[in-house]
């Protein structure tokens, strides 16, 4: 077990492991572990107790019927204890803001972040605008991934096209001490979340975009107004904009 580099869990609730009431882990430590993929399952008492400090990969695939506080108090337990992390995937989670206050300090090594259905809000992903003031009292302007480079949104309808535009716009600063990001990706969003002035700023900032929209008329439309009132377009040529996005909308793990 200490030299286990991949661990996949699919389908494995807890009643599965352990029985109930009943804590049999103690703290330890998987050395080698760089790969872990909880799929639909939730070991919650290992997600505590694990230490993985040369982990560098993980989706956590949260489906589990019912509402229960778990995942949200494990997680960034298990996520402190992961200083090497690069690319992190969350799916069918729903989380608070705090959550996200106290996990994204711990991600400084993240190159790729994934949501997909988690019903993040504008305020949420505000905190990866780099240097964003605050009015709540209880925040300080937010220096959180500083290495992200890749940013993927599925089936999140509740976010627009403006707050990804603000967050890649504060990360190309001069001197920004940060990463720029070169991908963004943005599958299943809903027709009135995108602006065609963000779509192009948004092409103009990044290497690579794929747009995903669940009707693309009304983004056409918007696209051509906005291409009209613009003089010239150096956007990248490296972009997509696609409809349907069916496998997005039937709640599928995608992988790019």
């Amino acid at each position: 077990m200490p030299a286990l580099e991949r661990v996949r869990l699919e389908d494995l609730t807890r009643e599965m492991i352990f029985f109930e009431d009943e804590e049999p882990f103690t703290d330890f430590t998987l050395e080698h572990l760089n790969r872990a993929e909880f799929i639909r399952s939730f070991p919650a008492y290992a997600l505590r107790r694990l230490k993985a400090p040369n982990l560098e990969s993980f989706i956590f695939h949260y489906a589990l019927s019912g509402e229960s506080p778990g995942p949200a108090e494990a997680l960034p337990v298990f996520l402190a204890a992961a200083p090497l992390l690069r690319d992190l995937e969350i799916l069918r989670l729903e989380v608070r803001w705090k959550w996200w206050r106290d996990v994204l300090p711990h991600l400084a090594s993240l190159r790729r972040l994934r949501l997909l259905g988690t019903n993040a809000r504008q305020r949420h992903l505000g905190l990866l605008i780099w240097g964003e003031e605050s009015h709540d009292p209880e925040a300080v302007p937010s220096y959180h991934c500083p290495n992200l480079e890749e940013l993927v949104l599925d089936n999140e309808l509740l976010l627009t096209s403006t707050i990804v535009r603000r967050i890649i716009k504060s990360r190309t600063s001069p001197g920004g001490d940060c990463s720029v990001i070169r991908s963004i990706t943005m599958r299943g969003c809903a027709p009135e979340s995108v602006r065609g002035n963000d779509v192009r700023e948004i092409r103009n900032l990044v290497d690579h975009f794929v747009l995903g929209v669940l009707d693309t008329r009304s983004v056409e439309r918007d696209l051509d107004e906005s291409s009209s009132s613009s003089d010239g377009d150096t956007a990248s040529e490296d972009w997509e904009l696609a409809s349907g996005d069916v496998e997005v909308i039937q709640g599928r793990v995608l992988r790019n």
